[in-house]
């Protein structure tokens, strides 16, 4: 008797800046998201762009951002976008201006739950930044350029998602080769439940 054999295909997936569909944003301005890349005009305040997908909740991640143009801004992570907006709009890049947030500041400093914490990893346009997420130890490091701040936090919590923030306009790019998939998620595939004897008559299995 040919039973129904079910396929199903393994996926992960990672945080991304691949389409609008990828991201949260809040704030004010034209903000766009495509091919990895974020953009933002017109603003008259900080806007916030937030990954939906988590970084993995084991392991160390590295995502990369390439500064073309930013005046003032912040890259870093925060628990999830819908906190991280409850964070009052005004300073520290509104990511840090909270407890829900931990973030590098365009001037070097790093900033969480409204206290900033001195440091001279300084961005602006044309550098290169990195957020490190060491999950097993609950570490953040920080990087911009060959200037490097290991643990500048410690005791995150498990659910992070990256983030970034910039005053008025700005365009960043980001780079997540070095950050792996989120856990992995079974999804059955289009027309995937095939007989044996179909199998068989098809393939010889």
């Amino acid at each position: 008797e040919f039973r129904r054999v079910l396929f199903r295909s393994v996926v992960k997936s990672v945080p991304s800046w691949d389409s609008a569909d990828t991201v949260q944003t809040a704030g004010s301005g034209t903000m766009t998201v495509s091919g990895g890349t974020f953009r933002l005009s017109g603003g008259n305040a900080y806007s916030m762009c937030v990954c939906r997908v988590p970084l993995p909740e084991t392991g160390t991640h590295t995502i990369k951002v390439k500064v073309h143009t930013s005046s003032r801004g912040g890259i870093g992570v925060v628990t999830s976008f819908d906190q991280a907006k409850t964070h009052s709009n005004g300073s520290k890049a509104w990511i840090g201006n909270g407890p829900h947030g931990w973030c590098l500041f365009n001037d070097g400093d790093c900033c969480h739950n409204g206290s900033w914490s001195g440091g001279s990893q300084s961005f602006r346009a044309g550098s290169e930044v990195s957020i490190t997420i060491n999950h097993d130890a609950h570490t953040m490091s920080v990087k911009s350029g060959s200037s490097e701040r290991r643990n500048a936090y410690s005791g995150l919590p498990t659910k992070l998602h990256f983030a970034v923030a910039m005053h008025e306009e700005g365009r960043m790019e980001i780079d997540t080769s070095g950050c792996g998939g989120s856990e992995t998620t079974e999804v059955e595939a289009p027309g995937a439940s095939r007989s044996e004897a179909e199998l068989y008559e098809d393939v010889g299995f």
